[in-house]
């Protein structure tokens, strides 16, 4: 008996519908596909390393899973832009249809679809972002890593291909500081410019606010900073769970200071930012009514998916730096509180709200300084015991001793 292939219609409507009968069964990945040929590609691109079609232009030998990614590829080198917007007053060209779709949505605005989860009304051009898109809320990051032991996880395939670019391929970290005493280099050219104002002191991206003027080195920064200080949006996002955590803190009789300022010119010019604010500093004492330590609270709404990793790691640090050279005396724990979904070991925690203000109570009243600083994530996605987070490219292997055990 033969069996004929799928037709294009019964593709089509299985794109339509949602169905992805052809799912990887490679050990932690989620992927699933409308083709098996969709299939076959992720798994040679991303679990093995099958890249067998080599581009033979000049030096580049840059390989590929497959020859329609290779024939692709080497379109960039002829200069082949064969794919022309077609709106009037537009002349873009691209080298295949796909991207030139994804451009043309910029003019007809058309975004159909629209993220499903509760508070976000994110859309989007093209389903397949949507559902990259869901991964920030689900935590999902079925792309990983398995270059020389590296267990980092990704939420698409493009952050997983450009974290191999970056470090673990034979141009990796090719643009070198040459700064004086400085041996960091980068695999983009773009990144060592941005590191070499650490040297420069230059912070290029001002925030436009009014009374403002905070300056920073990356964009990407002044952005989340300005959506989540100066815009409607990302104000209510913050202060709503904010507000629920300020009623628990007063209930409860702590002894706390809310939106705690701190300012980081002391530190010197090899930092972002010229200042930082803390949701909720706390103060611990003990029986006899003396401050045993100081924990700062941060309510980190949806795992703080909008901050880069780096960016965060450097904010904590720098505080530590700040009350080190004022001279502060007390232990102190920066509690990161997440109030929306996780999932310990790829699970979802189904923890009403109410459960997790009464565990963050218990956590407070019974933490524990045992060194001078120290990080606890709580309700954050956890693997093995331990924040997924850790497996980010950008968590430094130094920082993960300041770090607690995870609180789930």
């Amino acid at each position: 008996m033969k069996f004929s292939a799928p037709s294009k219609l019964a593709m089509h409507v299985r794109t339509h519908s949602g169905d992805r009968p052809f799912v990887c069964t490679f050990d932690g990945c989620q992927a699933a596909f409308t083709q098996r040929i969709g299939l076959v590609n992720h798994h040679q691109r991303l679990h093995t390393d099958e890249r067998a079609f080599v581009c033979d232009n000049g030096e580049c030998a840059a390989r590929f899973a497959t020859n329609g990614a290779l024939a692709k590829h080497q379109r960039t080198h002829k200069g082949e832009r064969s794919y022309i917007c077609s709106y009037v007053g537009c002349s873009v060209a691209f080298v295949d249809s796909s991207n030139l779709k994804k451009h043309q949505l910029t003019h007809t605005g058309e975004r159909a679809h629209v993220c499903g989860f509760e508070g976000c009304n994110k859309s989007f051009g093209r389903e397949g972002d949507m559902r990259t898109h869901e991964r920030i809320h689900t935590g999902q990051r079925p792309y990983i890593c398995n270059s020389g032991g590296c267990t980092a996880v990704f939420i698409d395939a493009g952050k997983l291909s450009k974290h191999n670019r970056r470090f673990h391929s034979d141009e990796a970290k090719r643009h070198v500081c040459d700064f004086d005493g400085c041996t960091s280099g980068f695999h983009e050219s773009r990144d060592l410019k941005v590191h070499q104002r650490t040297h420069t002191g230059m912070r290029p991206f001002a925030c436009e606010h009014e009374e403002c003027g905070a300056t920073f080195r990356h964009s990407n920064t002044l952005k989340s900073h300005y959506f989540y200080w100066h815009t409607k949006e990302g104000q209510v996002r913050k202060k709503k769970d904010e507000a629920r955590v300020l009623r628990l803190l007063q209930a409860r009789g702590y002894d706390f200071k809310p939106q705690h300022h701190i300012d980081f010119k002391c530190v010197g010019s090899d930092r972002d930012g010229d200042r930082c604010y803390i949701d909720f500093l706390i103060f611990v004492r003990d029986e006899n009514g003396k401050i045993k330590g100081i924990i700062f609270l941060e309510v980190d709404e949806h795992q703080h998916d909008r901050y880069e990793v780096s960016c965060e790691l450097r904010r904590m640090a720098d505080v530590s730096r700040t009350l080190t050279m004022e001279g502060n005396t007390f232990p102190v724990v920066f509690l990161r509180y997440n109030p929306h979904q996780y999932e310990v070991d790829g699970l979802k925690v189904k923890k009403p709200l109410g459960q997790r203000e009464r565990e963050l109570a218990t956590c407070i009243e019974s933490m524990q300084f045992t060194q001078p600083f120290l990080v606890r994530y709580m309700f954050y996605d956890t693997v093995d015991s331990k924040p997924r987070i850790f497996a980010d490219a950008d968590y430094d292997d130094s920082f993960k001793a300041l770090v607690g055990p995870s609180i789930f």
